[in-house]
């Protein structure tokens, strides 16, 4: 056997590897039952692994109806605010948030029973469940 010929099924097993894990660690999101409940925002960050993280102080309620009502300290008007939404999973592990400003779309990129990370258009955002 070539040592090309080896090389290819060294790189082939890793790829498989890695791209298992990677599905593994991601749990999809197909229906609103797979995320109801209030989640408490830990933190938001630029980076998945959470470093260089900023503290986040607000609630995410997701009904069964459609609706999420986002609750706590906003740093931008600096005063507590509640902001009522709908919400939709538009495709699987894909929540679309919306409101009378506009629509945002997140990206589940891991979760399990007490925990979830979303990715939006700014970064991620860290819950625990409440």
């Amino acid at each position: 056997m070539s040592s090309r010929s080896i090389l290819g099924l060294a790189f082939l097993f890793l790829s498989y590897a890695f791209l298992g894990a990677t599905v593994y660690a991601q749990s999809a999101v197909k229906e609103p039952s797979d995320i109801v409940g209030t989640w408490e925002m830990e933190k938001t960050a630029q980076r998945q692994d959470g470093s260089n993280s900023n503290k986040e102080f607000a609630t995410w309620d997701f009904h069964s109806d459609g609706k999420v009502e986002i609750s706590g300290y906003n740093k931008f008007l600096k005063q507590k605010t509640t902001f009522n939404k709908t919400y939709k999973i538009i495709e699987e592990s894909v929540i679309k948030v919306k409101d009378d400003l506009g629509t945002t779309k997140y990206k589940v990129v891991e979760k399990s029973n007490g925990r979830m990370i979303l990715k939006g258009p700014y970064g991620y955002h860290f819950f625990k469940r409440k």
